[in-house]
């Protein structure tokens, strides 16, 4: 029996660098840097050096490409990699931000061979 996809949206493996801010309702209660390590319309895998708890909030500026994502979401999951930092499974919880389509034609880009990140000599 075949297993059944449970992803609604394809993942891009791609480092972009992320400025974390964690919040308590509106107001900012800790911040951080981290990376993402893979890319979704839904959500990011992102890696910080501190763990964030279930369900907590955050507000995110993501560098993709030469653009900024400026994105809320959320926590599903927080577990410690055997590099000793956090591997952070992020929902985003606002979709419908005017940034989401640079967000999917970066992953356009990416998936055809055109890789935004890659430094050129």
């Amino acid at each position: 029996m075949a297993e059944s996809h449970q992803r609604k949206h394809r993942r891009i493996t791609s480092l972009n660098l992320a400025d974390v801010h964690i919040l308590d309702g509106n107001d900012v209660a800790n911040s951080g840097i981290g990376r993402t390590l893979n890319v979704s319309e839904s959500g990011i895998l992102l890696e910080t050096h501190f763990p964030m708890d279930t369900d907590q909030r955050l507000a995110l500026t993501i560098a993709i490409g030469d653009d900024l994502l400026e994105i809320k979401g959320k926590v599903v999951y927080s577990r410690k990699g055997n590099s000793g930092k956090y591997q952070n499974g992020i929902q985003f919880t606002d979709y419908n931000k005017p940034e989401m389509p640079m967000l999917k034609s970066f992953m356009d880009a990416f998936d055809g061979g055109q890789a935004a990140l890659s430094v050129s000599p």
